[in-house]
C-alpha cells in the first residue's frame, strides 16, 4: 500500500515536471524517510490528492538536496548536476504553490537554508531536520485520523 502510494506520487511528479528540463525522476521506493512520511500521511485526515501533493513536495526537497550533495567530480557533468538540483528546488516551489502549500514553503525555507549552508561549509548536515519540520507542519495543519499516542486525563466529581 505504501509502495503504491509512493509510486503514485512519483507518477504525479513526472506528469507535472516539464519535459524541457530533461530530468528523469527515479522512484526512490526504499528511502526510509520517504516511507516514514508516507506512513504518517496515511494517518492524517485529508484528501488523497492533497496527500500525494504533500508527499511530492517532501520528495522534491529531498531529491534537490541529494543531487547537490552527490555532485560528480567531472566538471562537465558536475555543472549539469548543479543545474538539475536547482531546477528540482525551483520545481518544488512551483509544485507547492500550485497545490496550495505556500505555508509549507514558509515552514521549510529556514531549515532547507540551514542544510544548504552547512553543506556549503563542508559540514555534516542530513535531512533529519527537514523531516522533523515537515512532520510539525502536518501536525499543525491537519487533524490525525489515527493518533499514534493519546493521553487521557481522568476527572472525578463529588456528588452532593
Amino acid at each position: 500500500m505504501i509502495t503504491q502510494f509512493i509510486q503514485d506520487m512519483y507518477e504525479q511528479l513526472e506528469r507535472e515536471l516539464p519535459e524541457q528540463a530533461g530530468i528523469q525522476l527515479s522512484a526512490d521506493l526504499h528511502n526510509i524517510r520517504l516511507q516514514d512520511m508516507a506512513v504518517r500521511l496515511h494517518h492524517v485526515e485529508m484528501a488523497h490528492k492533497e496527500r500525494l501533493a504533500l508527499l511530492g513536495c517532501y520528495a522534491l526537497v529531498l531529491l534537490s538536496l541529494r543531487i547537490h550533495d552527490q555532485l560528480p567530480t567531472d566538471p562537465a557533468t558536475a555543472g549539469r548536476s548543479v543545474l538539475d538540483g536547482d531546477f528540482i528546488m525551483s520545481f518544488y516551489l512551483q509544485f507547492a504553490l500550485r497545490h496550495g502549500f505556500i505555508d509549507l514553503i514558509a515552514e521549510l525555507a529556514p531549515v532547507i537554508k540551514q542544510v544548504q549552508l552547512k553543506r556549503a561549509e563542508q559540514k555534516l548536515a542530513d535531512e533529519a531536520n527537514i523531516h522533523k519540520q515537515t512532520i510539525k507542519f502536518i501536525a499543525k495543519r491537519y487533524k490525525k485520523l489515527y493518533p499514534l499516542t493519546q493521553t487521557f486525563k481522568q476527572v472525578t466529581y463529588d456528588v452532593v
